[in-house]
């Protein structure tokens, strides 16, 4: 009982005193916008909002989908990392019907990467080729 206690009051004495920290602050702080997640525009953009300068157009669409890509082609790596894996546990074991299943595990999954690096790079390529800013095509959406 009086271990629970003290591990209660040491999370009270570390959590309390930042709490006690922001309530003093006297001046208003505006939000500051994060953009690690997969969208970096802000919106609609009003008067009085001097923290939100990225529009959403058409490069930032194409910024998007660029990340999108490349947070998959990052997943796949550890799944297949992982398959290889299995399929060498399976080949390990010695079984005939197990091997045979490893082989193909192994082929499906080495084919299946070369396919999306080759999918990724293509993708990649076209994007910084054709909707890069100096190109022009980034442009032709939202002028005004």
């Amino acid at each position: 009982m009086k271990k629970i206690f003290v591990i209660t009051l040491l999370a009270l004495s570390i959590l309390t005193p930042g709490a006690f920290l922001l309530a003093q602050s006297n001046t208003p702080v505006a939000p500051k916008l994060d953009y690690s997640g997969f969208v970096n525009c802000d919106g609609v953009i009003t008067k009085g909002e001097e923290g939100r300068k990225t529009k959403c157009d058409f490069a930032a669409l194409i910024a998007l989908v660029q990340k999108m890509i490349n947070w998959l082609f990052y997943i796949s790596i550890p799944v297949a990392t992982v398959l290889f894996a299995y399929a060498g546990l399976l080949y390990l074991s010695g079984q005939k019907g197990k091997i045979d299943t490893a082989k193909a595990i192994f082929l499906s999954v080495a084919i299946g990467f070369i396919i999306m690096l080759v999918a990724w790079f293509a993708v990649s390529t076209i994007l910084r080729w054709f909707a890069s800013p100096d190109s022009g095509a980034t442009t032709l959406i939202g002028t005004k």
